[in-house]
């Protein structure tokens, strides 16, 4: 249970979050803790310690906090660190649970399924969502920042965001952006930004007749930016990207934050639609200076 105290310290916030290494280092959403003037940490047997924010992603909504307190001797135990799933490896159907704080309701352990995946919320004010977990396990206030884990206790997803407005509707960022964020940070202390150099736009149903496509998805390359991954190699305009590694990609949004969870100077492997013809065509992802 995370308690972030805004600059005023008129009132406290709260959400939750998950250890990911025995000398204290924690995940949670940015959100949870964003204009926090003390980070304390509450864990599942009561002890509390002060921590401080380590390093974020705010478009992705993902921070990471690390335990500072003259109290705690990096004295985790090894069964209180989360073990980290593979989110790519979830089917559409296959349950999950969902652990948080919710209305401040601490420990509370949800069930559901994965009702799709690939979900775009669009932006916020402060975050980007897309390629979201969607779930119909009970996410209320409070579950933020918490861990979605598979039936083998991995974890999945980030729980992050609901839809007020309906019933199992909780929305979670794929863990893998989150594997992604931890390696860059451990790696060169910040967070990269993986790019390919396109300007892309969604695939309507009108553009697929013109391009010989069966289905209206996939992104369309509306321009390929000179001396980047993209042009280097052979990607040109109206290309439409269908899949990224194997993974289907439905729209522009979802290319966006596919790519993201892809290490700087890693190969990927891309199919196209060229006039009709798929290509499959490899690019070495560069660093977005």
């Amino acid at each position: 249970l995370l308690h972030p105290l805004p600059q005023s310290r008129t009132r406290s916030g709260e959400g939750s979050g998950f250890i990911i290494s025995q000398d204290g280092l924690i995940l949670t959403n940015s959100h949870v803790i964003r204009n926090a003037a003390e980070i304390v940490v509450t864990l599942s047997d009561g002890r509390k310690y002060n921590a401080v924010l380590y390093s974020e992603n705010p478009l992705a909504d993902l921070a990471l906090l690390r335990i500072e307190d003259s109290l705690f001797e990096d004295n985790l135990r090894a069964e209180q660190v989360a073990v980290l799933g593979n989110s790519d490896q979830l089917k559409v159907g296959e349950w999950v649970i969902a652990i948080g704080s919710p209305f401040s309701l601490q420990g509370t352990v949800t069930a559901g399924i994965v009702s799709a995946k690939g979900r775009n919320l669009g932006k916020g004010k402060h975050h980007s969502y897309g390629n979201l977990i969607q779930t119909d396990a009970s996410i209320n206030p409070g579950n933020s920042g918490g861990p979605l884990l598979n039936l083998d206790g991995e974890v999945v997803g980030i729980n992050t965001a609901i839809n007020p407005n309906g019933q199992g509707l909780g929305f979670s960022i794929p863990v893998n952006m989150a594997r992604r964020m931890i390696s860059d940070v451990e790696q060169f202390g910040v967070i990269q930004q993986s790019w390919l150099g396109v300007a892309v736009q969604d695939v309507t149903q009108n553009i697929s007749v013109h391009l010989g496509l069966e289905t209206p998805k996939g992104a369309i390359i509306q321009q390929v930016m000179k001396g980047t991954p993209a042009q280097e190699a052979g990607l040109v305009a109206r290309d439409v990207i269908l899949s990224i590694n194997g993974h289907d990609i439905q729209d522009k949004d979802q290319l966006i934050y596919r790519i993201q969870e892809i290490p700087v100077g890693q190969i990927i492997k891309i199919e196209v639609s060229r006039q009709g013809k798929i290509l499959e065509i490899e690019a070495e992802l560069a660093d977005k200076k």
